[in-house]
């Protein structure tokens, strides 16, 4: 059995003017979200050892807030485009990559992140079915037991939704 984590990007700041959606930061709130969930991550022990992240600012700001929850590990990084200008055969091509790890987490931006986790959902706990199918929001982490041995294998169907954390509500 695998896990996977599908985090959406923490809240980000309006553009600029002139400014390009990629360049766009996190707003002061969605930092705070960011540690926020670092905290729920390391008391729940979630140690993904590797992360297919979009390589957009905000993305990897998220990732830089969630660093403090992955202290016993420190895992591969694998920046993918495709996560930023992609669908959800990227999404799903990035999970197959995870060659190796037992665990691993997919940063990326909606409707993709929404669409995986829905895809890949076959059943879980109720409460977080209920809570991820009403909305998907900045911040939000999904995260599923996959039963199948190889990253290779995962298709829609595969996960059990064991948690969906949405910062607001920390």
């Amino acid at each position: 059995m695998l896990r996977l984590y599908i985090l959406r990007h923490a809240k980000a700041a309006m553009a600029a003017p002139g400014m390009k959606d990629f360049d766009r930061e996190l707003s002061s709130r969605g930092v705070d979200d960011a540690l926020q969930m670092a905290k729920v991550m390391r008391a729940r022990g979630y140690q993904p050892q590797i992360v297919a992240c979009s390589p957009s600012r905000r993305t990897r700001m998220t990732l830089d807030g969630i660093q403090p929850a992955l202290e016993n590990v420190t895992p591969e990084v694998d920046f993918r485009q495709a996560l930023y200008h992609g669908d959800t055969d990227d999404y799903l091509a990035a999970i197959h990559a995870f060659d190796g790890a037992k665990e691993g987490m997919v940063i990326g931006h909606n409707p993709n992140c929404e669409i995986i986790a829905s895809l890949l959902c076959a059943g879980g706990e109720p409460e977080a079915i209920e809570t991820m199918n009403r909305k998907f929001p900045t911040g939000a982490l999904a995260v599923f037991d996959l039963a199948i041995d190889d990253w290779s294998q995962a298709k829609p169907g595969c996960g059990h939704l064991r948690a969906f954390i949405i910062p607001k509500e920390l």
